[in-house]
């Protein structure tokens, strides 16, 4: 059965859906019991906003552990990912 998580998107309060199949949500899930690590997707929601989102284990499932907006950089300069994802998280 797929796995499906729906929240508020945090810039409009608009639903966003994280959807899974049952073996991504299977691979996630491992990943984080074994090696600690809580991966983070790239969402969009029903304004087409752009949100990052990191998971967790819950004893019901996958949960939502933080979801983030990226800041927009200068249109003019050309920026690489790990730019995009500096500006998101204030690296």
């Amino acid at each position: 059965m797929d796995e499906t998580i729906v929240f508020s998107c945090p810039e409009c309060k608009s639903k966003a859906v994280v959807r899974l199949s049952e073996t991504e949500a299977a691979k996630i899930k491992e990943e984080i019991s074994t090696k600690g690590r809580s991966p983070t997707l790239i969402v969009k929601c029903e304004k087409d906003h752009e949100l990052l989102v990191t998971l967790y284990n819950s004893p019901s499932g996958l949960g939502i552990r933080d979801v983030v907006v990226p800041v927009r950089s200068d249109s003019k300069k050309k920026g690489s990912e790990v730019d995009w994802l500096k500006q998101a998280f204030g690296g």
